[in-house]
């Protein structure tokens, strides 16, 4: 075995204590931090709208899609409104406990995200798709009008809830 080097330490072998004066080196796991959140949520652009829904582990279903797709196009002149672009906004965006994945760090890239999205698709207003959603952006600086839907969920399960949603749009 050889010697350390004159004035470095030994380190100490398993199982001992290092001596006075000696630290051992520790690394901290690479896992998430318990304060992180996980969210994801789907975000269409249509109509002069963004309209965001909350996915939970679900994903967004075809039929959900062409539904925000059909009441773009009941705002709008049908032959000016494109079918929704779909986007997704997936927090965290990595898994680096080295960073910050805590509740403001998730707001505060939500919110530049959706200010993004907003300025860069010209929206007048941000809809949300049921109430997780809402609570998702409660709080947030965005830069236009919000609505408060029901979800593309709810309303496929149950079609008289679609007076409420043209009901809530209608008051601008």
């Amino acid at each position: 075995m050889l010697a350390p080097r004159e004035g470095a330490s030994a380190k100490p072998a398993r199982g001992e204590k290092p001596a006075d004066g000696e630290h051992e080196a520790k690394t901290a796991p690479q896992v998430p931090s318990a304060a992180a959140q996980r969210f994801r949520l789907a975000v269409l652009v249509c109509a002069d709208r963004l309209w965001l829904e909350e996915l939970g582990d679900g994903v967004l279903a075809r039929e959900q899609v062409e539904l925000v797709s059909a009441i773009g196009r009941a705002m709008k002149h049908p032959e000016k409104t494109q079918p929704a672009r779909v986007g997704q906004f997936d927090w965290p965006m990595h898994d680096n406990g080295q960073l910050d994945l805590g509740a403001d760090e998730a707001a505060a890239s939500l919110q530049g995200y959706l200010g993004r999205q907003l300025d860069d698709h010209q929206c007048v207003a941000l809809c949300c798709l049921g109430e997780p959603a809402q609570a998702r952006i409660k709080g947030l600086s965005l830069p236009c009008a919000t609505r408060v839907l029901p979800s593309t969920r709810e309303l496929l399960e149950n079609p008289l809830r679609k007076r409420e949603l043209w009901e809530r749009l209608s008051q601008s």
